[in-house]
């Protein structure tokens, strides 16, 4: 990594070292007040306009959505055929209905199937019942929805789920399990004969920020894949992809480097609805050490199941699960060190750190949704436009 004295001065401020690129037109900057000062606003601007036209002419769906589809659709399915039977006659079995179901389902792989794969299954007469639920009111459409159990994560713990279970709604449902911590984690002063820094807690951020954004992404399956679980990972945390060590210097150079680095990458960008979440859980996460230990176990546990892959998949990552195997347990090491008391202003400080880029992401998501509300509108209006004018045209 660079040092200081080899970076040039920041284009907007012309006194810090600037630390970043502008991914638009290359500028120089020190810091996110940079970025966002008025010199730069009109490349800012048609940057998050660029982003929300492509969010909304490019929409995907994510592997949690098509799975929740899925279950709706079997779900239906069920239904349906037991109304069917019911209609033939009243003394039919259920077993009869089961039996039915799972002739129409049994050559299906409902793990690797996908929503086009089951919508075949089902009648012509089954699809437009499906479909006329879904629109027949915003009730019946909820309903549906319901019936898909979203994925919860682990450190969504008893605060929530006893806040649930007051209107009694969560009575019997289980609660997300935390990672195992790694035993016997050696003390930070074994691992390195100086003390560490205090903004180190900043390195820690970044770890922990490609950790949320990777299990969300992956609703929480991070051994399906372990190497394109690491993948990931690697693209979001500077840190760990690094070879070279080093120290963040801020909060704002730790978060800011990750989004740059998650929005460069086509296939990992999320809205910044998303970021902020994430934000949200490493705040939540930060409340408890053990939850920040338990982060950084499996984490740990990753990095040495991709060092077990078959070969074929080369030196390169094995050498990166390697290294980032042991940057990882020695972050291990400091986060348990930061029980300590001397420890607790540094931990106050970060809260309140993590609180107020929230709230300055909040009041730009709102920028940004209006714009795309606008936007949204726009291109409504050139469709019908367009529309009308091909029909004259007929």
């Amino acid at each position: 990594m660079e040092t200081t004295k080899d970076l040039p001065v920041c284009g907007i401020c012309h006194i810090q070292f600037s630390k970043y690129i502008c991914p638009r037109c290359n500028l120089r900057y020190c810091s996110l007040n940079c970025y966002r000062n008025e010199a730069h606003l009109s490349c800012t601007e048609n940057f998050y306009r660029e982003q929300i036209v492509e969010e909304v002419q490019n929409r995907s769906v994510s592997t949690s959505q098509k799975l929740q589809t899925m279950k709706m659709l079997a779900e239906f399915e069920k239904k349906n055929l037991a109304s069917e039977e019911e209609l033939e006659t009243e003394d039919v079995e259920e077993v009869g209905l089961e039996d039915k179901l799972l002739s129409r389902f049994e050559d299906m792989n409902i793990e690797t199937a996908t929503p086009d794969d089951l919508w075949e299954l089902l009648t012509e007469e089954e699809r437009a019942d499906f479909i006329n639920t879904l629109d027949a009111n915003e009730e019946s459409t909820n309903a549906l929805i319901d019936m898909a159990e979203p994925w919860r994560p682990w450190w969504i713990q008893s605060k929530q789920y006893e806040l649930v279970s007051e209107v009694g709604e969560a009575d019997n449902e289980e609660m997300p399990q935390i990672p195992k911590v790694v035993d016997n984690i050696e003390s930070i002063s074994v691992l390195s004969p100086k003390p560490p820094r205090k903004e180190m807690i900043y390195n820690l951020v970044n770890i922990i920020f490609a950790y949320v954004y990777a299990v969300r992404y992956l609703d929480g399956d991070l051994k399906h894949s372990s190497a394109d679980a690491g993948s990931l990972i690697w693209s979001v945390s500077s840190l760990l992809d690094s070879k070279e060590p080093f120290v963040f210097e801020s909060l704002e150079d730790s978060i800011v480097t990750s989004m740059q680095r998650s929005i460069k990458n086509t296939q990992l960008k999320q809205p910044m609805g998303y970021q902020i979440l994430v934000l949200h859980d490493i705040v939540t996460i930060f409340s408890r050490i053990d939850f920040v230990l338990a982060a950084l176990s499996e984490l740990y546990a990753l990095f040495q199941d991709i060092q077990q892959l078959d070969k074929s998949f080369g030196k390169t990552i094995m050498r990166k699960a390697f290294m980032s195997e042991k940057k990882t347990y020695f972050y291990l090491s400091f986060a348990k060190s930061l029980t300590e008391k001397k420890y607790t202003p540094t931990l106050n400080s970060l809260a309140q750190e993590l609180s107020l880029h929230i709230t300055l992401m909040r009041k730009e998501n709102e920028l940004h949704e209006n714009d795309k509300e606008k936007i949204e509108s726009y291109l409504e209006k050139q469709k019908k436009t367009s529309q009308l004018m091909i029909e004259e045209l007929d």
